[in-house]
């Protein structure tokens, strides 16, 4: 964690990840991991103006794809963490989305916004994160081949498009 105090993936030198990773999947042998991929340069134009916009239909997307693959009536409570990078106002939004989705399936939940310099959570949740990203992003697969074992998923919810409407910088 050094100077920092924390953990970052993309922050982090590969062999501190390496480390992570192993503690991780050491610690975390119940985590499943279902990803949704999202390949921005390829959502419709009209999220670029309001990008609450499109993060409320990847949430959807997720949820819609998370709860069809595992058993709903297993679970007491459900606890989304976001970043809070987001202000009030698009926490706000994000809240109302993301309750109006939950709500058909009969589950407490709770949202939070934290910072993930403060959340052990969304470190890990960052990690595996970002080693699904680096596979996607790149073919960078050094730290997905740490992980792969707890991605059950994963769906490329652009997949089937082909237009790109902006030019993606690698």
């Amino acid at each position: 964690m050094g100077e920092r105090g924390y953990f970052h993936a993309s922050e982090d030198l590969q062999p501190v990840r390496d480390y992570v990773f192993q503690l991780l999947m050491k610690s975390t042998k119940s985590i499943r991991v279902d990803a949704v991929i999202a390949q921005k340069n390829k959502a419709n134009p009209t999220f670029y103006q309001q990008h609450v916009d499109l993060y409320g239909k990847m949430g959807e997307a997720s949820l819609k794809y998370l709860f069809n693959r595992v058993q709903t009536q297993n679970f007491e409570h459900v606890v989304m963490v976001f970043s809070s990078i987001f202000d009030r106002k698009k926490r706000g939004i994000l809240k109302q989305a993301f309750k109006s989705l939950l709500k058909p399936y009969s589950i407490p939940f709770a949202l939070y916004f934290h910072d993930s310099k403060f959340d052990p959570c969304n470190q890990a949740a960052d990690y595996f994160c970002w080693a699904i990203y680096k596979k996607w992003e790149i073919g960078d697969t050094r730290s997905y081949d740490l992980i792969k074992e707890r991605v059950k998923t994963k769906f490329d919810i652009f997949g089937k498009g082909f237009s790109e409407y902006y030019q993606y910088k690698k």
